[in-house]
């Protein structure tokens, strides 16, 4: 998946360049507010309330990644991964494929999240990445589409319409060239 992302992440990339006047503080605090509902189910976690399996395992993922990886990489990543749904709907069986999608990616992001073992049959080191249970998969996708979806919706639509424009331009040069004579 990693790879499909590759030249949806050099797109957030340029954009970030061509907008660094812009207040992405104000994006990454969409993150925080992430992580400020997941140390909320800790804290309650924490006071001896009852709550539920999924919720305690996804608010931990949630603030692990935000100890361990920079908020700009998990920024971009979601844009990314929005914007790849974007260009090709189809990647995506349903919504809960990409939102499980969406947690492996930023899952990911950690190193800390895979195991690894020696194989001493083909003396290889192998690295396989721990899954979440589905349900905790679902709660943290919960919290970070809405908080971070819409940029990603909103870049996807510029870029639409940048590709649009780009198109009607070679169109309108085919036009003319095919008006031409000799």
């Amino acid at each position: 998946m990693l790879s499909h992302l590759k030249p949806h992440l050099k797109t957030v990339t340029r954009i970030r360049k061509r907008n660094a006047h812009l207040d992405w503080g104000a994006i990454h605090a969409r993150w925080g507010a992430v992580v400020s509902a997941a140390k909320d189910h800790m804290a309650d976690v924490q006071s001896g309330k009852a709550v539920r399996r999924r919720i305690r395992q996804g608010a931990e993922a949630i603030i692990r990644l935000d100890e361990r990886v920079e908020v700009s990489k998990i920024v971009d990543h979601v844009i990314a991964i929005v914007l790849l749904q974007d260009s090709d709907p189809r990647r995506f069986r349903s919504d809960a494929a990409f939102n499980a999608q969406l947690v492996r990616v930023l899952r990911k992001l950690d190193r800390d999240n895979a195991a690894a073992w020696f194989n001493h049959g083909d003396g290889k080191a192998h690295r396989a990445y721990v899954e979440l249970s589905p349900s905790a998969s679902r709660f943290i996708s919960s919290l970070i589409a809405p908080a971070l979806g819409p940029v990603g919706l909103h870049i996807a639509h510029l870029e639409r319409a940048k590709s649009e424009n780009e198109r009607k331009s070679k169109d309108a040069a085919w036009a003319v060239i095919e008006q031409m004579s000799v």
